[in-house]
Formats: C-alpha cells, structure tokens, sequence
C-alpha cells in the first residue's frame, strides 16, 4: 500500500519526514515523498493510498480531499504549524472547516493538551482525533546528528554560535512582502471571510510590532558584544535580502537558513525566539532560552510555548537579563518541564512520534478497498504529464522553501538512517520518480542462516 507525503518547507521537515518514510518502508509501505505541488500532483494520477496532509483541516483543503477520496485515498490531516498559529478559539474559527474533519479519516495531533480540545469541539469526530507527537521531536535526540551534514546550508551560517535569535516573523517580514503575501491569502481563499481577515491582521499588526523590537534586540546585542557571534535564524518564509541590508557593515551578525534549525540551536549558548517551535525545540535540547515579548496578547499567544523560556518585556530587561546570563557560569542550560512537554508535546518514553504514525497507517491499511481502472489511471497519468509541462519552470519563492529537497540529499539522510537503524534482512529501494518527488519501498528480506 502506498503513503504520499508531501514535503513544504525542506527546512523544516526534510529529516524528520524521512525519518517517517524509512519507518512507514520498513513496515511495508510503499512511499512517495515530495514538493508539495509535484507530490499532489502525482496522487491525484496514481494508484490510491494513504495521503499524508501536513496542512490539517483549511477550508482551501477541501477541494483536494475531496479529488482525493473520490480515487480512493484515505486522508491523514497533520497540521506542521499547529501549535504556534493562533489561540485555539481563533484556530478554529480560521483553520478548522467542518467538512473537512467530515472527510479526513484520521487527525492527528501534537499533544493531549491539542487532542482534548478538538475532542470537545467535534464530538461527533471524536474518534478521528488522536496525540501523536511531532516527528520533528525524533529527531532532537543526539543519534540523528549525523543527518545533519548532508543538507544544503547556506554558505554563511557558521558554527558555536554564542546568541541565535530564531524568528518567527514569516508574515512580518515576508519574502513578498507582508501585505502582498496579505492581499495574495485575501484572493487565494485563506482569509475567506471579513471575521477571518480582522483576525488574520491583528496577527500581522502584532507580528510586525514584535519584529521590530526583536530586531533591535538583535543589533543591540551584537554591538554589546563585538566578540560574540549573533546568529539569526530566518524563518523560512522571511525576506533575506532587508535583513542583509539592515546589518550590512554589523560583522559579528551571522545568518543561518536552509537546512535544519537542530544543528544552529545545538551550537548555540543562548538562545532567544518569540513565540516559536524552535523555541521548544531548544529546551528540550537543554539549552537556556529567552523570549522576546514586548507585546503579548492571549488571543494569539498560547502561554505554554513561553513555559519554559524566561519572558522579557523591553530591550532594556532583554540587555540585563542576557548580560546577566553571558556572566553567569551556573546558568547555562535550562530543564524543560517534562510533565508540560507530555502534555503540549506528546511522548510516551516509549516510542518515536514516527512510529505512533505508522501505527496509524497500519490501523488504517485495511479501510482501503479501491480496484484501480487501468484506463482512468493511464489518463491520469497523463493528465500529470501535461501538468508537469505546463506549470512554470520556476517559482522563487517556492524554490526557497524547498532548499536541499533533491535525490542526492535525501538518499544521504536515508543512508544515515540506515546506519542508525542497521537490519541484515532488508534491503531498501529508493528512487527519484520524477523532479522533486520520491519512491522509498521494502525491497526484500535476506536470509541470515
């Protein structure tokens, strides 16, 4: 049986969604893995499986799905941003449709916390709701480090940094602009409504008021300290070239983006986020967090991403509060809150969130009965083909977005994986499909005796 999984921001779910194609192949499943537009458009000409949507439950979904089952796809909704998009009312009311949790066959979830929630608000779907975790936490235990020296970095992200700010100010300021990339989600049907817009631009009013007093902690600190490396860490939808711009001249600014953020929060000393998942991602890494929050608001902040970050409200409480922690020789880690982390992050100390997927798909491998028509899938088929010739050659900010998503960085993280995960028996295919999409299956099993 096939499962289709679609990757979006390379950044930030190239590993960890590999991770999850090598232990879906290794219980039997055929997987495909690609760029969001190229992966879509060949489920919708191929044999029918389990489709993987890391977009959960968008109204903007529901024409997909809806192609998708009628081939007879099951549908697994996980939404990548779901922890750090809005309080959860205002969740609901922009990123939850109805007919689309109608129509998924299972939602799955980062934590209890998340689960609970969405138990009470669709009862009659309850079933469909479960706490999976995150695969992007696997990969934060130190035995995956080696898969990342494969990716593609660019060339000016540096090691040991000393203070990594990580951004969260995609819409701040974002590659095509904040208000093109507003009007952009008017016409594309994301703000589908006057209620969801207002919502939406208080979110983007907020964000650009925080961005600007992050990025002034950012200048103020490399200037308070000229012999420490500052790395900033851009989110993946952010608008480098006004950041180059806005520290040209500022040596000690370093920029990191393209390839996984573990490696940059790793090697950091401090690190310093607002309202983030890298921000989490750092604690559990043991590292001491700060969050910058000169501007709070609880209908778009939940409280528990800060629980174990020390929340500063001003540039100059962030400037006593760093200098205090680089003079410090005691207070160079932070312990994450175990009992929130299960409860916002979910973890059984057992097994891997990938692992919790798979037994989804496996609870779910024996809900599809679909006879493939040889000649519905030939026109389908071709029908791709035609796509793929009509779409344009290049899209730059899709292309940004999908940095070191190729054959040869994937194959090398699999390698790595294999390393890790060492079985005699099995033997592992994988090959590139067409470009920006790939097949990982079970090839055989070696008799040992």
């Amino acid at each position: 049986m096939k499962i289709y999984m679609p990757i979006e921001v390379a950044s930030r779910e190239l590993e960890a969604r590999t991770l999850l194609a090598f232990f879906s192949a290794r219980s039997s499943f055929d997987v495909v893995l690609g760029r969001k537009k190229e992966l879509i458009d060949h489920a919708l000409a191929a044999e029918p499986g389990i489709f993987l949507s890391q977009w959960g439950l968008h109204r903007n979904f529901l024409p997909l799905y809806k192609k998708l089952k009628s081939k007879g796809h099951l549908i697994v909704c996980f939404d990548e941003e779901g922890l750090v998009t809005l309080a959860f009312d205002n969740y609901v009311k922009t990123k939850i449709n109805e007919n689309c949790v109608e129509i998924a066959d299972k939602v799955l979830l980062w934590g209890r916390s998340q689960e609970q929630k969405f138990k009470a608000a669709f009862q009659s779907s309850s079933k469909k709701f479960k706490a999976v975790g995150n695969p992007r936490d696997d990969i934060l235990d130190a035995k995956f480090d080696s898969l990342f020296d494969l990716g593609k970095l660019n060339s000016i992200s540096v090691n040991s940094q000393a203070i990594v700010f990580v951004s969260s100010f995609g819409f701040a300021n974002h590659a095509i602009g904040g208000e093109a990339y507003f009007e952009n989600s008017i016409k594309n049907g994301v703000f589908f409504n006057k209620e969801v817009e207002a919502i939406f631009r208080d979110y983007f009013n907020f964000q650009e008021k925080n961005f600007a007093k992050f990025i002034d902690l950012v200048e103020v600190t490399a200037r308070d300290y000229p012999e420490k490396i500052i790395t900033y860490r851009c989110h993946p939808a952010e608008n480098r070239e006004s950041l180059l711009q806005r520290f040209r001249g500022m040596n000690n600014v370093k920029f990191s983006y393209g390839g996984s953020v573990i490696p940059v929060l790793r090697d950091a000393e401090l690190v310093i986020h607002n309202y983030c998942h890298a921000g989490i991602e750092a604690q559990i890494l043991g590292k001491k967090t700060f969050a910058m929050r000169h501007f709070r608001d609880p209908k778009i902040e939940n409280e528990q991403v800060y629980e174990n970050s020390v929340s500063l409200s001003s540039v100059d409480e962030a400037r006593k509060e760093i200098n205090r922690f680089i003079c410090s020789v005691s207070e160079k880690s932070n312990e994450i809150n175990h009992e929130i982390s299960h409860d916002f992050l979910f973890s059984d100390g057992q097994q891997l969130a990938v692992e919790r997927f798979v037994d989804t798909f496996i609870e779910l491998r024996s809900d599809l009965n679909f006879q493939r028509d040889a000649k519905i899938f030939s026109a389908n088929q071709y029908i791709d083909r035609l796509k793929r010739f009509l779409r344009k050659a290049k899209n730059s900010y899709i292309d940004q977005k999908s940095e070191g998503l190729d054959f040869e960085t994937v194959k090398k993280i699999l390698d790595e994986i294999m390393k890790i995960y060492p079985d005699g028996r099995q033997e592992l295919d994988f090959r590139q499909l067409k470009p920006f999409v790939f097949a990982l299956k079970s090839m055989s099993f070696k008799d040992n005796e």
